[in-house]
Parts: structure tokens; sequence; C-alpha cells
């Protein structure tokens, strides 16, 4: 096989990577038919920062430019087709004080062939070979429980009665199609369980480790060794509140806390959720600190405001998210943080 410089394709994907954007502000509507809710709640308080390469962000962003494809070609058989408000921006469903919400394809006001005076929620994917025919075989509820979800919460939002669901073969160009009813129990099912992952402070059960676990983003951090990343949501003292419009607290400081302040993750009083870490043993804690053991060398530390509390063997979570475990306890390691001052 001759090999073919590429730097040209690595510098598109490196543009791709580097412009990638951090975790969305809320639970999204496409998520939601999860089946794993420990997977929802991780999501919702973004445990772990986007880190996907730069050819799959290309991927993702192949979908919008199907959106454009279907709508030049739905406007061209006859549908009224609406992409988004006035303003040009897609329209947005949201519920819990938009914890939970997400974006709209389009409405097609009128034209489906099928039903010409009915209005349908639309919604576009992009599909590859093996998951179109399983579409085919199966329909939509089956095949894809997740998209059906997203469609049902969408169409409860908008308040419509049938969604037309068109997904494009990636492989031939194929057009599935299939007009998916509304469910209102479905609905209110999905919107409750947005609800109850919102307000619940500490992940729900971590599920057993199966082949499904292999795809998750978060396997590592449920079954293995790895951190969750230091930031607001991740710390005992932040609560999301339903009142006001995607409103967090710090509950330690008793104020709000903006979106970008979330994600900056320099704050020293950040305790980890101790539900979250998998890594070590809990062993005690107050409203100040967080005490684990490592079962590697029963290594016991505290996680903590360090120069707060003035004690060997504290951590802040911004070192521990920095730490590999494994070595956690190193005699150098603390020699040169507990005796020469150092910082991880």
């Amino acid at each position: 096989m001759v090999e073919i410089p590429r730097k040209t394709v690595d510098a598109i994907y490196s543009f791709h990577h580097d412009c990638q954007a951090d975790s969305r502000p809320h639970l999204g509507c496409s998520l939601i038919g999860s089946d794993c809710e420990r997977n929802l709640w991780l999501t919702f308080r973004n445990a772990l920062r986007p880190d996907f390469s730069g050819r799959m962000i290309r991927l993702f962003k192949r979908g919008k430019v199907e959106e454009s494809i279907f709508a030049t070609e739905l406007k061209a058989i006859g549908c009224e087709l609406i992409m988004g408000d006035d303003a040009g921006k897609q329209f947005l469903v949201e519920w819990h004080g938009g914890h939970f919400a997400g974006s709209v394809d389009g409405i097609i006001a009128s034209g489906v062939i099928e039903a010409p005076n009915t209005p349908h929620l639309l919604e576009i994917k992009t599909i590859n070979d093996r998951g179109y025919k399983e579409l085919e075989k199966k329909g939509l509820k089956i095949a894809r429980p997740r998209y059906y979800a997203q469609v049902q919460v969408y169409m409860k939002g908008k308040k419509l009665k049938r969604c037309l669901f068109l997904a494009t073969n990636k492989n031939t160009d194929a057009i599935y199609m299939e007009r998916v009813r509304y469910d209102a129990k479905a609905a209110n099912y999905y919107v409750n369980l947005a609800k109850k992952i919102i307000e619940i402070p500490t992940p729900p059960e971590r599920l057993p480790d199966t082949a499904e676990c292999k795809w998750c983003d978060y396997r590592e951090l449920c079954h293995g060794k790895q951190m969750p990343r230091s930031y607001c949501r991740t710390c005992a003292h932040s609560t999301p509140k339903l009142d006001g419009h995607r409103r967090w607290v710090c509950e330690k400081f008793g104020c709000d806390i903006d979106y970008d302040v979330q994600t900056a993750g320099t704050c020293p009083k950040h305790l980890y959720i101790p539900d979250l870490i998998n890594c070590y043993d809990f062993v005690e804690a107050t409203d100040e600190w967080v005490k684990y053991r490592n079962p590697v060398n029963g290594y016991e530390f505290k996680n903590g405001d360090r120069h707060e509390l003035d004690e060997r063997d504290v951590y802040t979570s911004a070192e521990l998210a920095s730490i590999n475990p494994v070595i956690q306890g190193n005699a150098a390691l603390t020699m040169v943080r507990d005796d020469l001052g150092g910082t991880v």
C-alpha cells in the first residue's frame, strides 16, 4: 500500500477538533431515551469534558447539511415548511426551568402527501446502512428508541399529533420515512424522567458493565479509574433549581452560578460528589472535606481546600483530576507536595 501524505486532511480534522464546544448547558431531549439513567445524570452534570475526534465532529455537522437538503426538497414537493422562528432560530422546547430542552428541526404546517391538512413535526437524521435496514425491519420505536423518545417529547412541546421522521442512509442515500403518532403517556414519562435526573443530587445506580457500556463515554468513569472533571456541576455544593432559567446555585457561597463560571473549574472549595468517585474508597466527610482511601496502597487523603485546611494529605479537586489514581499516595509525589510545597 502506498503511503500518501495527508497533512491537509489532518489539518482539517484538527480545525474541527479545536473548535468543538463545551458540553451543552442542559439535558438534551435527544438523549432522554437512553436506557441508563446514570448516563443521563453524568451527561447533565457534564462529568467529562467533550473530546471527540475532528473526524467525528465533522460527521456530526453533516446532519445540519442534510437538514437544508431535506428542507429544499420538501418545499419543492409542496410542503409548507417552517424551520424556525422569525429571528431564524430553531424552535426550542423546554421544561423544568430550561434544564431539559431541545431544538426542533422544523414544523410542516401542511402539504405532507399522506395527510395534506395535518401539521407535522419534522425530524431529520442520517444513519449508516446497518441502522437503516434495522429501521426498515423494526420501525422507529423498536429500532431507535432514543429517536422515538425525542420526537415524542418534541410533539408534546409543540402540541402536535404527528411527526414526519426522515432518515438518510449514508451509504446509499436512500430515504426512510415514518409518520409517528403522538403518544402522550410516553411523552409524559420522558419529561418526568428528566425532572428526576435533574433533581437527584447523586448519580443513579451503576449498571453492570455490559457490551453496551463499551460505547458509552462514561465507561471508564463508571467502571474504571477515570476521575470526573473538576467544576461546579460535579461539586457537592452545587444544586440545579427549577425556578428561573437553567439556574444553578452554590450552597457554599449562597449565590447563583453563571454557566461560564461553572465551566471554568477554578474554585478551590470544590468538593467532588463522593458517589461520583469510583477509583477511591469513601471513608468519611464533613462540609469542608471528604476523606478517601486508595485501594491500591491504603493511602488516605482528603479532598478539600488545601490552604484553608493547612494539613498534610489534602488535595484540591483540580489536583485529583490530574493524578493517575494508580500512583496516588506514591512517596515521591507526597514528599514533593507536602514537604516542598508542590502542586499537581
